[in-house]
């Protein structure tokens, strides 16, 4: 995800679909055990351990 200074970005989804626990995870705030991550329908395979491991940093 990019971003510019003092910019805004949207997640949007269905009920159910994630969207609040987005931020804590990328932040590692909380740390996910088990699922996919998609773009744009796409998986993106790995990310979620990714995410799992940057959150033990």
């Amino acid at each position: 995800m990019d971003g510019t200074p003092h910019g805004a970005a949207v997640t949007a989804g269905p009920s159910g679909s994630g969207r609040t626990c987005l931020l804590p995870a990328l932040t590692g705030r909380m740390k996910p055990a088990a699922g996919t991550v998609e773009d744009g329908g796409h998986d993106e395979e790995g990310a979620a351990d990714a995410l799992a491991e940057a959150g033990r940093a």
